[in-house]
């Protein structure tokens, strides 16, 4: 493994269950040898090798932790940056093996070590420091850590400013896995610094940083509650660099995912009316990101920010318009078929019939690709028109929803379903006729529900039944009436039947004219 680059890939893709015991000790007592010989061209290559190893032995590396441990201590106390460099990275990587190896006391030694080293002056080394940390912290867990939390995340939120990119993804790993698991040992004067100095790192190169920054928000955010960050946040939306500014409207949504969007809504629809285009932009691309991330969830506050919406999608700017087009986008693919439709109509008819030309053209090519991609959904939204003398344009068929039929469980039973006053008031509310001939209607239908409760329709339906049944109901009625009472009868039968035969139902009920 010396001199042999990939030789280590062997026991990482093949384990190490063939190795005996004899193997085993010269094998350790080799990667030792070559870890402390090595010179700095294989630094790399023994740096994987050990951790591959280890890893594969799992609990059999249980007897060889003391002599690892004073390895890599020693080293640690190394003149030279590489070698200590290469011990605190070592360390993290054989972390979570000593963790099932039970070997606490080990650990919490190096964990002393590891945290006298945090006033390292070289950065790539710092950096190493602190990724070892985190391993042993996401490993240990936090109410076994010596030093105490409260004593790490002090010495840890100066290194916060330190603008070298390796130190800085792995302070800030660090202190939002502290945030996560960790919250309560830490005063949240604190949390509120660290926020501070945390929207530094939002303006930082490097996408890793950057979204280890916004995931450190939300987890503060949870920890102290989401006012505070909140408030920080929204300070920090007037500023017009736009990478800081995507940034923070991104910590944004991610604290609203994780402490539920109502926490946030009002404060950001307040902001809003703000007379600042940069302030309103801002909010509007939060809202953006947040419908994203909750998806079916935004159901619950569409109808908060529709006036909003309105407002951005008529101002002048063209960046306004466009970024509220986006949050209209995210709310439509998150409220799909959660019968919201009502508000996406109203949004969409407030462009249809815009006095600007422009827009209603835009508008209205949106409504011409539904029409021709989504005829039969366009069909239950369109307007519902009073029937006249020779022309008939009710529909009572598009009526009878499956909401109004079956239970939120999808369990038919003679409970879930309305009766048929209710079905025929609902659905047919407000047509004219005679009472004599209405109270006749009646009469029928609960004559035909009493003979069908006694009949029922367990296994097999009689076609012959319905049919005779129909022809009973509509003697003497006029066309308007037939039409009723025909399907206010398959509502009696819907309620009457098993689910397993409804299409059986409907079948035969189209055989009726």
């Amino acid at each position: 493994m010396h001199g042999g680059g990939d030789n280590w890939k062997f026991v990482l893709n093949l384990g190490a269950s063939v190795i005996d015991g004899h193997l085993e000790d010269q094998l350790i007592d080799g990667i030792l040898y070559g870890f402390q010989e090595q010179t700095s061209d294989h630094a790399n290559v023994m740096l994987n090798g050990f951790g591959a190893v280890v890893n594969a032995l799992g609990q059999r590396a249980k007897p060889y932790f003391p002599q690892i441990s004073a390895t890599i201590t020693w080293r640690l106390n190394n003149k030279s940056d590489k070698v200590r460099q290469q011990a605190a990275d070592l360390m993290s990587r054989i972390a979570a093996v000593m963790k099932q190896c039970q070997e606490e006391h080990l650990m919490g030694h190096l964990r002393v070590v590891l945290y006298e080293h945090l006033g390292e002056e070289y950065p790539e080394v710092l950096g190493s420091i602190l990724g070892a940390l985190k391993a042993i912290v996401n490993d240990i867990g936090m109410t076994k850590m010596t030093p105490p939390i409260k004593d790490l995340l002090p010495h840890s939120t100066p290194i916060l400013k330190n603008r070298h990119e390796k130190v800085q993804e792995n302070c800030i790993d660090l202190v939002g896995r502290i945030a996560d698991r960790g919250a309560e040992f830490v005063p949240a004067r604190q949390w509120m610094r660290i926020c501070f100095e945390l929207l530094e790192t939002l303006k930082a190169h490097k996408k890793r940083i950057r979204r280890a920054t916004v995931n450190t928000f939300g987890h503060i955010a949870k920890a102290i509650g989401p006012q505070d960050v909140l408030a920080t946040l929204l300070n920090n939306l007037k500023v017009q660099e736009h990478q800081n500014c995507v940034c923070v409207t991104v910590a944004i949504a991610i604290v609203a995912e994780t402490c539920c969007p109502f926490t946030m809504l009002p404060s950001l629809i307040n902001e809003y009316r703000v007379p600042e285009l940069n302030m309103q932009n801002g909010v509007l691309k939060s809202l953006s990101f947040l419908f994203e991330y909750i998806g079916e969830v935004g159901k619950d506050y569409i109808y908060a920010v529709t006036p909003l919406l309105e407002e951005a999608l008529m101002d002048r700017d063209l960046v306004h318009r466009q970024t509220a087009a986006s949050v209209v986008k995210h709310i439509a693919l998150g409220v799909a078929g959660l019968g919201c439709e009502d508000t996406l109509l109203h949004l969409l008819n407030h462009g249809l019939f815009h006095p600007a030309r422009k827009v209603r053209e835009v508008y209205w090519k949106i409504y011409n690709s539904l029409y021709i991609g989504s005829q039969d959904a366009l069909v239950v939204v369109c307007p519902v028109l009073e029937d006249e003398r020779n022309n008939i344009f009710s529909r009572p068929e598009l009526m009878i929803t499956t909401r109004s039929i079956f239970t939120n469980n999808n369990k038919t039973s003679s409970n879930s379903f309305e009766s048929a006053d209710d079905l025929e008031q609902r659905i047919f509310g407000g047509f004219s006729g005679n009472n004599q001939e209405n109270d006749s209607f009646y009469q029928k239908l609960d004559k035909l529900e009493k003979s069908c409760g006694r009949t029922g329709f367990g296994g097999s339906f009689s076609g012959s039944l319905l049919d005779d049944t129909f022809t009973t109901l509509s003697d003497g009625m006029d066309r308007k009436l037939k039409k009723a009472a025909k399907y206010i009868l398959i509502m009696i039968l819907m309620r009457l039947a098993k689910k397993a035969i409804l299409d059986e139902v409907y079948d035969e009920m189209r055989s009726i004219e």
